[in-house]
């Protein structure tokens, strides 16, 4: 899919889709972690991959408040979706994540909250006039202009996406995000846009999937070990202090590595085992050396994931396959 000449993340999303769909997948997960963003655009039509005609998101600025809106009424895909997120997936991808969330269309899993980007910013700039100094101008002030709305009412600035299913994470005890911000704007609601809930694939068995994920996650073994880390980290941020001694501050880092020995022992086992590439994936990186460790470095690090493991059994339980 082609926006004017270049390459957009909606046509290679819709390409890989594609695939998976006529591979047989039974859902799909997208994995929003650690994504900052990009295209409002992208966000829209994205969204509209999975949803008939109707709102994405709603945009708040000076002159009042715009509703964009994907406009076409095909669905692409209409089975399960999993969306991953943590507190590092902002602004664009939490457009993504909310439309999808309100309309019920996916499961979100991650960590507590999303970043909480809900603002648009441009620069201005500021003339020199005839300075000798600074004949060029003044350089730019960066100002805000605009605050993203999710389609039922409430802003992703500073409260972000909160998930329907929580991962722990050892970051969990230290506040990060916007809110950790100076001068952030507040949380605020407007009127929700018109729009339905459309879940076309079996309601009430995400709802249940939601439910028997929550509970397999208290027994998870390596999720406990996560919260424990996490205590552990907050007390550090609260109370470390660091040795200006070089080989003091060497002993010290080493010690804060061998506390996240349980955590790495238990990655470093293979957790989502069937973790696999499309066969037409491997084809189309056979004989280029780099590609084909990048691929396979890709496939360790997910089999070691244990956010794609969950991801994985909510969708088996979602579909019943």
């Amino acid at each position: 899919s082609q926006r004017g000449r270049g390459r957009n993340c909606t046509g290679d999303m819709k390409i890989e889709m594609d695939k998976l769909v006529k591979a047989g997948a039974n859902g799909i997960i997208i994995d929003l972690r650690n994504n900052g963003g990009g295209s409002l655009a992208d966000a829209i039509e994205m969204g509209g991959l999975f949803i008939p005609r109707g709102p994405i998101v709603q945009v708040k600025d000076m002159r009042g408040i715009e509703v964009y809106a994907d406009q076409d009424n095909d669905v692409n895909y209409n089975g399960p979706i999993v969306i991953l997120t943590n507190m590092y997936s902002a602004s664009a991808s939490e457009i993504l994540a909310a439309a999808l969330q309100d309309y019920g269309r996916a499961v979100i899993v991650g960590s507590k909250s999303t970043f909480g980007k809900g603002t648009v910013q441009t620069f201005v700039p500021l003339e020199g006039g005839m300075s000798e100094v600074f004949p060029r101008g003044y350089g730019q002030l960066k100002v805000t202009i605009q605050k993203f709305y999710r389609i039922n009412g409430g802003t992703t600035q500073l409260k972000g996406v909160e998930p329907d299913v929580v991962l722990p994470d050892v970051y969990d005890g230290i506040e990060q995000g916007e809110k950790e911000m100076d001068f952030h704007l507040a949380y605020d609601k407007i009127p929700a846009a018109d729009y339905k809930p459309f879940n076309p694939y079996k309601e009430a068995q995400r709802k249940k999937s939601i439910e028997l994920s929550k509970k397999r996650l208290q027994k998870n073994p390596y999720y406990s070990l996560v919260q424990q880390r996490a205590k552990e980290l907050a007390a550090v941020r609260t109370s470390y202090t660091y040795s200006l001694n070089m080989m003091k501050f060497e002993e010290q880092e080493a010690a804060l590595r061998a506390q996240d020995k349980p955590l790495r022992d238990y990655k470093n086992r293979s957790i989502c085992d069937t973790v696999m590439a499309l066969d037409v994936d491997m084809q189309g990186v056979k004989g280029d050396a780099i590609k084909e460790a990048q691929k396979l470095d890709w496939l360790k690090r997910y089999r070691e994931d244990a956010g794609m493991d969950e991801a994985v059994r909510i969708l088996f339980d979602w579909s019943g396959k």
